[in-house]
């Protein structure tokens, strides 16, 4: 079974945009979502980040 931790930022264009972010616990993979649909799924071990990658304010969860 593998444990996923969760992460939310907000957009820092649109600050009414939540993005929620898992990471599994092997780090090998991170699932994006924009509100609860899936925007995007980025494998760590073929990691190919664009230079004009979005920029993400820190959220704190309640």
């Amino acid at each position: 079974m593998t444990l996923k931790k969760h992460y939310t930022f907000i957009d820092n264009d649109d600050k009414n945009k939540k993005y929620y972010v898992e990471i599994d616990d092997y780090g090998e993979e991170i699932t994006i979502y924009l509100e609860k649909e899936i925007i995007g799924n980025i494998s760590l071990n073929n990691m190919d980040i664009p230079n004009n990658k979005k920029k993400f304010l820190p959220y704190n969860r309640a």
